[in-house]
């Protein structure tokens, strides 16, 4: 944390989901977008669009 907000390396990207069931079997042969931020020490948040 440095004044008061998380600090680390945020990502995006883009995935390839091959095979997906129960919940997430919508995505199954979908390209979806990928975005993680810092959320805090020792955790992250992780956005998923398509």
């Amino acid at each position: 944390m440095k004044d008061g907000k998380p600090v680390g390396v945020a990502g995006s990207g883009t995935v390839a989901v091959k095979f997906a069931s129960g919940a997430f079997a919508a995505l199954s042969g979908k390209t979806i977008k990928l975005i993680v931020k810092p959320a805090g020490p020792n955790r992250f948040e992780q956005e998923l669009t398509d």
